[in-house]
């Protein structure tokens, strides 16, 4: 079982997190202060895109609340190492100058075939490219495995 961070210290984190310029918009849709996060890809978005990454099923995306749920430390270290940009880097490093990324005032049939090109398709990926997140889960698993923290 995952150790989990107790909830003022979540907090305090999470304020740290949300102050870094990457972090403090949808990585997905550019809405202002998103308060959700998905674990799987390490990137703040907001309640709608939530939801859309929610739709694709837990194989595909996992979805937690910076405000409503309990984190495990290998999830914050994530949160906290891969921001926004970076994640975006990778998953839309292909993506072609003539499409446009949807913004939140796109419709919400746009947004959920962008998402699922970049994330289902990988559409946008450059090929043999490494996925910022795995890779921190990959070094944090790893070291806390060589630490003998659970």
């Amino acid at each position: 079982m995952e150790r989990t961070v107790d909830i003022p210290t979540q907090e305090k984190l999470f304020k740290i997190i949300h102050s870094f310029l990457e972090n403090k918009f949808c990585s997905e849709c550019r809405a202002p202060n998103p308060d959700w996060v998905s674990t799987t890809f390490g990137v703040f978005i907001c309640y709608k895109c939530s939801g859309i990454h929610r739709s694709f099923g837990m194989h595909i995306a996992r979805v937690k609340s910076t405000k409503l749920d309990t984190w495990s430390l290998k999830q914050l270290f994530v949160t906290g190492l891969v921001t926004n940009k970076e994640s975006n880097l990778y998953w839309e490093a292909n993506l072609p100058e003539e499409l446009s990324k949807p913004n939140f005032d796109s419709p919400h049939d746009e947004m959920v075939e962008f998402l699922r090109q970049k994330y289902i398709e990988k559409a946008f990926v450059e090929p043999e490219s490494e996925c910022p997140a795995d890779k921190v889960k990959h070094s944090f698993e790893l070291e806390f495995k060589i630490q003998g923290i659970e």
